[in-house]
């Protein structure tokens, strides 16, 4: 099922890199870096939760 996760969080971080492209090319540098960094903690939280899970 963690899998389905990661699954899930690669295929909306994709979708939000569009969204921060399209912020980052209409001005909106700041709106950019927070859903980039968002999208990245999205994607990587489930692979630290599949590493440590015991």
């Amino acid at each position: 099922m963690l899998y389905f996760f990661i699954l899930l969080a690669i295929l909306a971080a994709i979708h939000a890199s569009c969204f921060g492209v399209w912020l980052f090319k209409n001005g909106n540098k700041p709106g950019a870096a927070f859903v980039f960094a968002f999208s990245l903690l999205c994607v990587v939280l489930p692979f630290y939760r599949l590493l440590t899970a015991k």
